[in-house]
């Protein structure tokens, strides 16, 4: 009965460092999964996909090549992060409709770069502007698909507004980065 119970106390230990070990374990693959989350990782690259249908009677179907546009995402007035690009392109749709459209990038040098892609889960609001369009047009609907890092993506729906000098707004975005998905 002695050395059964000294049997017992050497399980007993054998059995706690094994669960001391499969803690460590358990621990690491929580620190990995969270690592592994994209929203996550810091932000390297990102684009976005703009279109806009405004109403105005410009009779085009043309690329600007020096008069391009950008959409900034921020919070309390301050820009957490612009994609933009000197070009975007202007085609008449129907009686007094054109899209714009815009493919726009993240400059290596943006502010965001670096940091946690769900930083920009606090931006409030975003901003898109088309230096070709007229000022205080009339924008009927429009939509923004963008990508972080090749792996998360959010779409913006474009309300009906009209526009403040050449600025167009999406207010509560935050909604839209719940709904975001990873790719």
């Amino acid at each position: 009965s002695k050395s059964t119970s000294n049997e017992l106390i050497e399980l007993k230990s054998r059995v706690s460092g094994h669960q001391k070990q499969l803690e460590e374990k358990d621990n690491k693959i929580n620190e990995l999964t969270m690592k592994m989350d994209p929203m996550r990782q810091p932000l390297r690259t990102g684009k976005a996909n703009v279109e806009v249908i405004v109403q105005c009677d410009l009779d085009t179907n043309r690329t600007y090549m020096d008069r391009g546009g950008y959409i900034a995402l921020g919070k309390d007035g301050v820009t957490m992060i612009v994609m933009s690009s000197t070009r975007c392109s202007a085609k008449k749709m129907q009686d007094n409709q054109v899209l714009y459209k815009g493919v726009f990038d993240l400059d290596a040098n943006d502010k965001s770069i670096g940091k946690p892609i769900s930083h920009l889960s606090e931006a409030v609001i975003a901003q898109i502007a088309f230096s070709p369009t007229p000022k205080g047009s009339k924008v009927l609907k429009g939509k923004a698909i963008c990508i972080f890092n090749s792996s998360v993506q959010i779409e913006l729906e474009v309300p009906s507004q009209t526009m403040n000098e050449e600025k167009i707004l999406i207010p509560n975005i935050k909604e839209a980065f719940k709904k975001g998905f990873k790719i």
